[in-house]
């Protein structure tokens, strides 16, 4: 079967997301419409930031209409996992780094300036949602226009540097940059999940506790560390979705909580222990409640990080010379 091809063929950039591709396809060959495209491929008309979690199945027909090759493009979509944990929902493999889907920006187009300056294609970076910054310019990324204030989206296609609304050029515009004392944690934050080589390096350093959590749970278990265990599961959860820089856990929670990981377990212990009031022998829901906020993060009981956070509760016990009867959690 022959498919259609686009005139002027596109490749991916390195770094490049699959939406800004398309989109940067799109606009070298003056199509303004999403849905144009997904007529060429009979696809149903979605987001162009969708693409990538719902239609791995259509590589090949994508990447020979934009004239790229499949071998190219495939590592681009993003595989979902078997793990589904309550809170979390659907995960997916994120260029290696096992993440929940909801950490993951469909709909509004981020962007950085001065990053657009240097090359103007929309990097996958940008998708995260726990990162409000570009890894490469350090500069925090825009969601709307300055210049109108409406939002970046994927609904035209104008090029990934124009205000779809105002046809402003957002590479004109300007952002505010990650202060300079906070840098090495931005940079251990976007390593954690964009570098592969660094990754493995910071996984290595970690306690053989956590080296086989995956990297969603790292991050979670750093929020907690970082609130002292006060932020509650649905809390620490949000904290990896939320681009609202207000709300969302700032650079320095960042860097204390990933020290507290560097720290574990002492870190941990430290922490159950200023909470624990009246350690008792009974390790069942009793202690779970009288550990306060820490009890809230032990379940569910099948869950890799609850696991790791019980036996860490049971150690400090034994650190303290308290025996405990019965796994945590566990009422029989």
């Amino acid at each position: 079967m022959t498919h259609p091809k686009f005139v002027v063929p596109v490749s991916p950039l390195p770094g490049e997301s699959l939406a800004g591709v398309v989109a940067r396809a799109a606009h070298e060959n003056l199509f303004t419409n999403p849905a144009n495209i997904f007529l060429h491929l009979n696809m149903p008309v979605v987001r162009l930031g969708s693409i990538a979690t719902r239609y791995a199945g259509n590589c090949d027909e994508l990447a020979s209409l934009i004239g790229s090759s499949p071998d190219d493009l495939r590592p681009l979509f993003y595989k979902r996992m078997d793990r589904c944990i309550s809170g979390f929902g659907a995960e997916i493999e994120f260029l290696g780094s096992h993440l929940a889907l909801r950490c993951r920006e469909s709909k509004t187009r981020r962007l950085s300036p001065a990053s657009l300056r240097v090359s103007a294609h929309h990097r996958v970076a940008w998708e995260l949602r726990f990162l409000h910054w570009c890894p490469e310019s350090f500069e925090y990324l825009l969601g709307e226009c300055t210049m109108c204030g409406k939002s970046f989206g994927w609904h035209k296609l104008a090029g990934v540097h124009i205000c779809e609304n105002c046809g402003g050029d957002v590479r004109e515009q300007t952002s505010e940059c990650v202060a300079e004392h906070d840098r090495d944690t931005a940079r251990l934050l976007s390593d954690v999940v964009l570098n592969r080589e660094a990754a493995t390096r910071i996984r290595a350093s970690l306690h053989e506790d956590l080296r086989h959590l995956v990297d969603v749970d790292l991050l979670c278990l750093a929020v907690m560390l970082a609130s002292g265990f006060e932020w509650s599961p649905k809390m620490v959860h949000k904290a990896l979705y939320d681009m609202n820089r207000a709300t969302a856990p700032s650079l320095e929670m960042w860097r204390v909580g990933f020290e507290r990981i560097r720290d574990w377990p002492d870190s941990a212990y430290e922490i159950v222990w200023k909470q624990l009031e009246t350690p008792r022998e009974d390790a069942g829901y009793g202690m779970m409640e009288e550990l306060g906020p820490v009890g809230l993060h032990l379940m569910p009981a099948n869950a890799d990080l609850a696991k790791v956070l019980r036996k860490m509760v049971s150690d400090s016990y034994l650190q303290k010379g308290v025996v405990a009867l019965r796994p945590i959690g566990n009422s029989a």
